[in-house]
């Protein structure tokens, strides 16, 4: 796992699978806090940001949490509605987070967003293959296609 996030010039995307949510929790925190460091827009998309205690245990690791979102420097996007779609091979849910999050980038000065998503990371871990490589396909689709401006806002996709 890298330990420090690179902004080139170029855009970033990579699929981390950890073999349990304890690691994966500690290089999201991580991630995110290098992130506000460096001015971008941070964005926690997590199967598990519906639970109340999942949700204490982050923030409390998480630099100027509450600042941070009132800011609106952090999002925090509750992935399970996400999840539950992508069960039933249904994407619409990510397209319309793909229109929320232009139009978040729209009112921003183009430093760049780390986007945080568990989502395929889940699915894998649950065994649910083919939706995983679905909602991954996705990603890499909006990614390569350009749907967020990478050229302006330095995308960093950590799945």
């Amino acid at each position: 796992m890298p330990k420090v996030i690179s902004l080139s010039s170029s855009s970033q995307h990579a699929m981390f699978l950890y073999d349990n949510n304890s690691n994966r929790d500690i290089a999201s925190i991580n991630y995110i806090n290098q992130g506000l460091e460096q001015k971008l827009l941070c964005i926690y998309a997590s199967v598990n940001a519906y639970n109340t205690s999942h949700l204490t245990k982050i923030s409390s690791q998480i630099k100027d949490y509450e600042e941070n979102v009132r800011k609106r420097n952090l999002l925090i996007v509750n992935l399970k509605p996400f999840y539950d779609s992508a069960l039933a091979k249904d994407l619409t849910p990510f397209e319309e987070f793909k229109m929320q999050l232009q139009q978040e980038l729209k009112d921003r000065d183009g430093k760049g967003v780390l986007i945080i998503a568990d989502c395929a990371d889940n699915l894998f871990q649950n065994k649910h293959f083919d939706q995983c490589n679905l909602v991954e396909k996705w990603w890499q689709d909006i990614y390569i296609k350009g749907d967020i401006d990478k050229k302006k806002n330095k995308t960093i996709l950590l799945l």
